[in-house]
């Protein structure tokens, strides 16, 4: 909410976008994770402009758990997928 230069950080537009909030219409409630008509859920993430495939878990718990590794592994900011509000 302050903008003040202390405050800011220079990154490029790919480094921002892995700050993002989750969408509006997500329905599993984090971001990269959804569930596939088999009912299990499938956990991905995008890095560089291209799809990465997690993998289909059998529990929404365990899609979260790979996401979130993803995210450690490939350097996404703290704030990533949580409310701006």
């Amino acid at each position: 909410a302050n903008n003040a230069i202390k405050n800011l950080r220079e990154v490029t537009r790919e480094e921002n976008m892995r700050n993002r909030a989750i969408n509006k219409n997500n329905t599993s409630g984090h971001i990269g994770v959804f569930q596939h008509k088999s009912g299990k859920w499938v956990a991905e993430i995008r890095v560089s402009g291209k799809s990465i495939y997690l993998g289909i878990y059998p529990n929404i718990e365990d899609a979260i758990a790979a996401r979130q590794a993803a995210e450690v592994e490939y350097g996404f900011h703290e704030n990533h997928g949580r409310n701006s509000t």
